[in-house]
C-alpha cells in the first residue's frame, strides 16, 4: 500500500570486513550500535561478535537492532539472544519481537526479552513505542503526528537514532522516546531512507 517499504539489500563492502579489521583502538567511544544484519553469517558474524566483545571490554554501552524477522528466523532466535545478551538496549519492532519470543502481545514480548537486556525499546510503527527495563515502569510513547506518510523505509532506524541521540546525551527514557518518535515522523514524511542535506 501507499507509504509501505520495499528493500533490496546489498552487503557491498561489508562482505570484505573481517575481525582483523577491528583494532582495539577503535573502541574508545562511548557507545556501539549493532545491526542484526551483521550477525547473518560468515565473517560478518565473526566481526560483529568481536565488536561486541571489544565494546564490552572497553566499558562502552551497547545497543542492538535485530533488523529483520526473516534474518532472525534464519539464524535462530535463541542464537541471536545468546550473542546479544547483556546489551544495554534492544530495539526490535513488533514482528521481530514476536520472532524472538513466540509471543504476539507487546507486554509478553517485553517480559520475555527483559531477562536478556538492560532495557528494551519495542517499536510499534504507527502505534508508537514502548520502553521497559528490569524492575521499572513501562513507558509508552505514541507516534508523533504526521501530515502524510510518504514512505516508511528507514522509520525504525530513524526512531532508534533519535532515541539514542537523546539517551546518550543523558536524557531520561521519556525524552529519548519523544526524540525517537519525532525523528521517525520526519522520516516517513519523505520518500527514501536518507535525509536531504
Amino acid at each position: 500500500g501507499a507509504g509501505e517499504r520495499t528493500m533490496i539489500t546489498d552487503r557491498g563492502a561489508g562482505e570484505a570486513l573481517g575481525p582483523e579489521d577491528l583494532p582495539e583502538r577503535l573502541f574508545t567511544g562511548g557507545h556501539l550500535h549493532l545491526s542484526g544484519y551483521t550477525l547473518s553469517g560468515g565473517r560478518r558474524r565473526e566481526t560483529a561478535l568481536k565488536a561486541l566483545r571489544l565494546a564490552r571490554r572497553a566499558g562502552m554501552t551497547v545497543s542492538v537492532d535485530p533488523s529483520s524477522a526473516p534474518l532472525l528466523g534464519s539464524i535462530g532466535p535463541d542464537r541471536f539472544l545468546e550473542w546479544t545478551r547483556g546489551a544495554d538496549l534492544l530495539f526490535p519492532n513488533l514482528t521481530e519481537g514476536e520472532t524472538l519470543t513466540g509471543e504476539k502481545d507487546p507486554d509478553r514480548i517485553l517480559e520475555k526479552l527483559l531477562p536478556h537486556y538492560s532495557a528494551v525499546v519495542l517499536k510499534l510503527g504507527p502505534d508508537g513505542a514502548w520502553y521497559a527495563y528490569a524492575g521499572g515502569n513501562l513507558l509508552r510513547e505514541p507516534a508523533a503526528p504526521v501530515d502524510v506518510v510518504e514512505d516508511t523505509t528507514g522509520a525504525g532506524d530513524a526512531f532508534s537514532a533519535g532515541f539514542l541521540a537523546a539517551w546518550l546525551d543523558g536524557e531520561p527514557p521519556e525524552e529519548a522516546l519523544r526524540g525517537g518518535a519525532a525523528l521517525a515522523a520526519a522520516a516517513v514524511e519523505r520518500v527514501g531512507a536518507r535525509p536531504t542535506a
